[in-house]
C-alpha cells in the first residue's frame, strides 16, 4: 500500500485511528498500520503473525513505532529461498503479542535440524564437561549508542537472550551487558542507559563442571563465561541442549542402570518369575551369563518397582517430588537425541511435558542421589 497514493481523507482517517502518524507524513510503512489495528483486537493472551520487509525492524521513518511498540513484537522469523525454493524472496514472519508474561513471550523456537547438526558435532576440548564446552563463543557485542528498541528487535530476531555491550572508550572491555526480559519492560533510551553491570550472578569460570552449570542457569536464564575484563561467551537455558551434556548425562545414567543391575542380582534373584516383566530372549543371552545384562532400564525400574525394593536405592524415594519413571522419561529423551529442556520458564516443570532448568536440575539431583544409594 503506497501512503502517498492514498486520497487525502484516507490518509486522515488512519492518522486518527493512530498513535504513531499523521495525514502529513511523507512515509508511512503499511507494516505499522496493521499492527497498531491488531494490536487493538487482540485478546491479551493473542497473537497476530504478518508477513513483513525486512527493513521494517531498521527503517528510519518506523523509528517512532519500534521506540513505542516494540516489546509486543514476540518472535521475528526469516524466511528465505534458499531453504524455502517456492519462494521469490526473502520474507520475513512478525509475532506480535499483548501478552505482559516474560515466560510466554520469550519461547523457544526450536529447529530440529539446527539442533541436530549442534548434537552430532564433535568434542574438540580436552575438558568436554565444562562451561567452556556450552558456550557460545565470542558473543556479538552491541553498540552502546544503539537505540533500545532496535537493540530488542535484533536480540529477537537473532534469537539471542543477552549480550555485552561494546565500551565507549576504545580497545575498552565491554562494560555490561543488556538482555531481552530487561529491556523488554523499559521506554526509550539506548543500550548505554539500559546497560547492567556484569556481577558474580552473572560470570562463571570457563572450567566451571556441568553439574554447576546447571545449577547456576535454575537462577538465571544466561551466564557469561569468563571474566568482568575478558567476556568468553555466553550460556543461556537452551544450551543444555547441547552435546556435552549428553554425553555427561550418558554417564550418568551408565551408573545408574549398572546399580539397578547389580541391586536385582542382590535383592530379587528370582526376578523373572514376576509375572508383568519379560525380558525378551534374544541371541546375545548366549554372551552373557545372566538374561539382567538385556534389559532396559524400564524393564529394570519395573523389576525393581513390582519386587518392592525400591527404597533399596534410596529410603525416602517413594515421598521424593522425582520419581524413577520421570528418569526413565529423561533417559529416553537423552538417548534418542531429544531435546530435554524445552522453555526457559523459571517455574515448575513437573506437572508439564515441557522440561526447563530448574525440573532438569531436580531430575539431576535426584539422580546423583540415586547412584550413591546403589553403591
Amino acid at each position: 500500500m503506497d501512503w502517498n497514493r492514498l486520497p487525502a481523507e484516507k490518509r486522515e482517517a488512519y492518522a486518527a485511528n493512530s498513535s504513531q502518524i499523521t495525514p502529513t507524513d511523507s512515509s508511512v510503512s503499511s507494516e505499522v498500520l496493521y499492527f497498531e489495528q491488531a494490536l487493538r483486537w487482540l485478546a491479551n493472551a493473542g497473537r497476530a503473525v504478518f508477513l513483513t520487509s525486512p527493513e521494517f525492524k531498521i527503517r528510519e521513518h518506523d523509528a517512532d513505532f519500534r521506540a513505542m511498540l516494540f516489546y509486543h513484537v514476540e518472535d521475528i522469523i526469516e524466511y528465505t529461498p534458499e531453504e524455502y525454493p517456492s519462494l521469490d524472496q526473502r520474507y520475513i514472519a512478525t509475532v506480535l503479542s499483548k501478552e505482559a508474561d516474560e515466560e510466554t513471550a520469550l519461547a523457544f523456537r526450536y529447529d530440529p535440524t539446527e539442533s541436530e547438526a549442534m548434537l552430532a558435532q564433535e568434542i574438540s576440548t580436552d575438558r568436554p564437561f565444562t562451561a567452556r564446552a556450552l558456550m557460545t563463543p565470542d558473543p556479538d557485542l552491541y553498540d552502546p549508542t544503539t537505540p533500545i528498541a532496535e537493540a530488542y528487535l535484533d536480540l529477537v530476531y537473532n534469537d539471542y537472550d543477552a549480550a555485552p555491550v561494546d565500551s565507549p572508550n576504545e580497545n575498552a572491555p565491554p562494560e555490561g551487558y543488556i538482555s531481552r526480559a530487561a529491556i523488554r519492560t523499559q521506554d526509550g533510551g539506548t543500550a548505554q542507559d539500559h546497560l547492567q553491570s556484569f556481577s558474580s550472578e552473572v560470570l562463571i569460570d570457563p572450567d566451571t563442571g556441568i553439574r554447576e552449570v546447571i545449577q547456576r542457569l535454575t537462577e538465571t536464564r544466561f551466564i557469561f563465561v569468563g571474566s568482568e575484563s575478558d567476556i568468553r561467551g555466553i550460556i543461556t537455558r537452551f544450551d543444555l541442549n547441547r552435546l556435552p551434556v549428553y554425553l555427561y548425562l550418558f554417564d550418568c545414567f551408565s551408573e545408574f542402570e549398572i546399580g539397578l543391575r547389580r541391586l536385582i542380582r542382590t535383592t530379587v534373584p528370582d526376578w523373572d518369575t514376576i509375572q508383568t516383566v519379560s525380558i525378551a530372549t534374544r541371541p546375545e543371552e548366549s554372551v552373557f551369563s545372566d538374561r539382567i545384562a538385556c534389559g532396559k532400564l524400564g524393564d529394570l525400574i519395573d523389576i525393581v518397582t513390582e519386587a518392592g525394593v525400591e527404597k533399596e536405592i534410596r529410603s525416602d524415594i517413594n515421598g521424593a517430588d522425582i520419581t524413577l519413571n520421570d528418569i526413565k522419561n529423561l533417559r529416553n529423551h537423552v538417548a534418542h537425541y531429544n531435546p530435554i529442556i524445552h522453555t526457559m520458564s523459571d517455574s515448575s516443570t513437573a506437572e508439564d511435558v515441557a522440561r526447563g532448568a530448574r525440573q532438569l536440575d531436580k531430575e539431576l539431583a535426584f539422580l546423583h542421589d540415586c547412584n550413591a544409594g546403589l553403591n
